[in-house]
C-alpha cells in the first residue's frame, strides 16, 4: 500500500493531511499515533475508501485506488471503527453485520465469538446470541459493543485488519486477551 503525495482537506477548506507519502509492506503490524486531529481516522478512511484525496494518489499492489473501485477494494479490509453502531436485530445478526457469506458458517462464528471475547457476554444476555440488541437496546457495555465489532471484522476475513481505536472503551485486561487472540491470526497486515 503506497500513499504518494496525499493532500486532503476538509469541506471547510482545513487541510488536516498534507504532501504525506508512506508505504506499507504486507506482514507489517503498524501503528499510526498522534493528538485528537492529527488526522489518524481520516488517513484510515482514506485507505478504505471511504473518502478519496484531493491530491496525490493511493496504490494498492501498484494498482491506483479510484472512487469507481473503492468498494471491491474494501473487501480486503476487516475495519473495527472507534464507534460501533448496532443494529436492531439479535447478537449473530449484529456479528454477521456486513459479511460478505450468504450462508452461516456456524463453527467460524464460534471461533470468532471466543477470539472476541463474546462468550461470556453470550451467557450474561437473557436470550444469549439471539437477544435483541440495538443502539437504544444494548444490553451490553461499551467494551463489550466494540468485541462486537472485531467479531465483524474477523467473520468479514479480510487480508488486512484496521483498527481506529477500536479498544478506547476497554478496560485494560480485556483490551490485552483480545489483542492477544488477533495477533495469533494470520493478516497480511494490521493497521
Amino acid at each position: 500500500i503506497n500513499f504518494h503525495h496525499i493532500s486532503y482537506a476538509f469541506p471547510d477548506g482545513k487541510e488536516i493531511l498534507k504532501n504525506m507519502s508512506l508505504q506499507f509492506k504486507f506482514g507489517e503490524k503498524i501503528a499510526i499515533v498522534g493528538p485528537s486531529g492529527a488526522g489518524k481516522s481520516t488517513f484510515l478512511d482514506m485507505l478504505i475508501g471511504f473518502i478519496h484525496p484531493d491530491k496525490g494518489k493511493i496504490l494498492i499492489d501498484g494498482i491506483e485506488l479510484s472512487a469507481a473501485d473503492g468498494g471491491s477494494i474494501r473487501n480486503n479490509f476487516s475495519y473495527v471503527p472507534q464507534k460501533v453502531q448496532l443494529i436492531e436485530g439479535t447478537l449473530k445478526e449484529n456479528i454477521l453485520f456486513g459479511s460478505s457469506e450468504i450462508d452461516l458458517n456456524e463453527s467460524k462464528l464460534q471461533e470468532i465469538i471466543r477470539l472476541s471475547n463474546l462468550d461470556q457476554v453470550i451467557e450474561s444476555l437473557p436470550q444469549g446470541l439471539e437477544t435483541i440488541l440495538s443502539d437504544t437496546n444494548q444490553h451490553v457495555s461499551g467494551g463489550q459493543k466494540q468485541c462486537v465489532g472485531f467479531a465483524r471484522a474477523l467473520y468479514k476475513s479480510g487480508d488486512v485488519l484496521i483498527l481506529d481505536e477500536a479498544t478506547n472503551a476497554m478496560d485494560r485486561q480485556l483490551e490485552i486477551d483480545l489483542m492477544e487472540n488477533i495477533s495469533s491470526l494470520e493478516f497480511k497486515m494490521i493497521i
